[in-house]
């Protein structure tokens, strides 16, 4: 099999201290190009750097990496700052997002991704990269935000280059409208990864953040168990993801407030431990299939736990 390209979301943990010349915030100007112009003189001023594979500190990021190596695939980086980075092209510290925050980067993201490709800073554009490396594969793990940014980008270069469908995997929560007419392109996931048999084996929080580093990782061990074709890999995944079915929530039955009375002496306030909080209290009654607002709940336990002498 040709070589594979692993491109994975930068973090915002880094391992290097950000110098306040590197906070984007500090070079927000009236338009895109004065930002990206003063962003350039920073970049080149900046004195310390590292390794882009070694400047991203966050676990999930970590966790690629690491599978990156085992595989011996070619790691890039998605970042909102710097474009699609080679793992071991020097980059110092910097704050710059796709997140709302104060080091948000110009919108829109594709315009700031587009102009980013065609500075001075050391990034290539997914047109490029493909372009010189068209018998390999892609391996794209992007959020929604992340996505944005990069769509125009691969929209470009699904065009240009009529192999390049079949030679990529995005694995995302969703498909860019401009996308739609790639959908075999994409692993499709959802919350439904989280519940998934193996999803646990991979050492990452079960939670929204990890959705598409878990799906990631399932890809990646399918291409690294049997070799096949990206299509075939995608198309079994997204077949094995479509079987989950959401967690149905149990209905909760509200009750009367002797029935609440009776559950926190029998059930919460037994023994002689101290007393749960109100919302553990509540977190267990609710536990049991039992419904109540939070405001009654509490005024109920409040007053249980006066009669024990507890409060």
């Amino acid at each position: 099999m040709n070589k594979i390209h692993l491109l994975i979301p930068c973090t915002a943990r880094k391992t290097l201290d950000v110098p306040v010349s590197m906070n984007i915030s500090e070079h927000s100007f009236d338009t895109l190009q004065e930002t990206l112009e003063n962003w350039e003189q920073a970049f080149s001023k900046a004195q310390k750097k590292v390794k882009a594979k070694d400047l991203y500190s966050g676990q999930t990021f970590a966790k690629l990496r690491l599978k990156s190596k085992e595989l011996n695939l070619s790691l890039k980086i998605l970042s909102a700052g710097f474009g699609l980075i080679d793992e071991e092209t020097e980059l110092p510290g910097y704050n710059a997002t796709f997140s709302p925050n104060k080091n948000r980067i110009p919108a829109p993201k594709s315009s700031w991704w587009h102009a980013v490709n065609q500075s001075k800073l050391p990034s290539l554009s997914l047109k490029e990269t493909f372009k010189g490396n068209q018998n390999d594969y892609f391996v794209v793990v992007a959020s929604s935000e992340y996505l944005q940014a990069i769509q125009a980008d691969l929209v470009e270069t699904f065009s240009e280059f009529k192999n390049a469908p079949k030679r990529f995997a995005i694995i995302a929560t969703s498909i860019p409208k401009p996308l739609t007419s790639y959908s075999t392109c994409f692993v499709k996931c959802s919350r439904q990864v989280l519940d998934h048999k193996n999803a646990k084996n991979y050492g990452l929080s079960i939670a929204d953040r990890s959705i598409t580093a878990i799906a990631a990782l399932m890809f990646l061990n399918k291409i690294e168990l049997t070799k096949p074709d990206f299509s075939d890999t995608i198309s079994a995944l997204n077949l094995d993801f479509a079987q989950l079915t959401p967690k149905q929530k149990q209905p909760r039955t509200k009750r009367d407030d002797d029935f609440i009375v009776d559950f926190i002496k029998n059930e919460i306030l037994t023994g002689e431990h101290k007393p749960v909080s109100g919302a553990a209290a509540l977190k267990i009654y609710q536990a049991s299939g039992n419904a109540c607002t939070d405001k009654r709940f509490a005024t109920i336990y409040k007053q249980v736990k006066s009669e024990k002498g507890l409060s």
